[in-house]
């Protein structure tokens, strides 16, 4: 038995649910790129039985930085997990508006563009410098293959509720006004700036889900024992939590 199967059965077992967020969920939003960690939204209040689900699996404790728990697997090359614990409400909301999707054969619930975006954005103002970029591109590219308008009100709230210009400035110098879509928040008059020329067209990977999780399989036992990947592990995660 695989261990997505084998998180859902325990899962069950408990009467516990979870969301698969991460690099998994932004694949599955049309976005192709790699990952190297399995990432899930479970409630903060049933830390103790996801605890219990994965020391059953074998996993123990990495990192834990209390709203962002890191799993070590049981077998080098298996795959790590990470958790983010979110209140009820927070959780209710997301698990409402959730897409099932096939995942390694799978039937396993992600959120919806949305949300996957507000969790994104939360990444970029909490997050580790060292990830930035990549949450950035995630942005990006999730905005620009689904179409999202980030002009529109609802895609300004999200924005200006969990991002300021500090954002940006982990990685980019300023950028003129003419070359940046910029996203003004409240009257703190902070902004999130994309450094996207509006004249340039970019053609972000779009290759087919399940073909892209079966490489993110294939490649999984040396992306998770490459040299240094405890470091970056070590180095990943959000101390703030995450709350819609």
């Amino acid at each position: 038995m695989g261990l997505f199967q084998s998180i859902k059965d325990e899962a069950q077992k408990r009467n516990l649910r979870f969301l698969v967020i991460g690099g998994l969920a932004v694949n599955m939003h049309h976005f192709s790129h790699d990952t190297a960690d399995l990432d899930l939204l479970v409630l903060k209040d049933a830390r103790d039985a996801w605890l219990d689900v994965f020391a059953k699996l074998g996993y123990e404790i990495f990192q834990d930085r209390g709203v962002f728990l890191q799993l070590t697997p049981p077998v080098a090359g298996a795959w790590p997990v990470d958790l983010m614990f979110v209140p009820a409400e927070t959780f209710t909301q997301t698990m409402s508006a959730a897409l099932e999707v096939d995942m390694f054969g799978v039937r396993m619930l992600i959120p919806c563009l949305d949300h996957l975006l507000a969790l994104k954005v939360h990444a970029l103002k909490h997050g580790h410098v060292g990830r930035f970029g990549k949450d950035l591109l995630d942005v990006d590219n999730l905005v620009r293959i689904n179409k999202v308008d980030f002009q529109s009100d609802k895609f300004r709230q999200c924005a200006s509720s969990m991002a300021t210009k500090n954002s940006t400035e982990k990685l980019f110098a300023p950028v003129a006004a003419s070359e940046a879509a910029c996203l003004r928040d409240s009257p703190g008059g902070d902004t999130l700036a994309f450094p996207v020329d509006p004249g340039f067209m970019s053609y972000p990977p779009q290759i087919d889900p399940q073909a892209m999780l079966q490489r993110i399989a294939e490649t999984m036992p040396w992306r998770s024992t490459r040299p240094g990947e405890r470091e970056r592990r070590a180095a990943l995660g959000v101390a703030v939590e995450f709350v819609l």
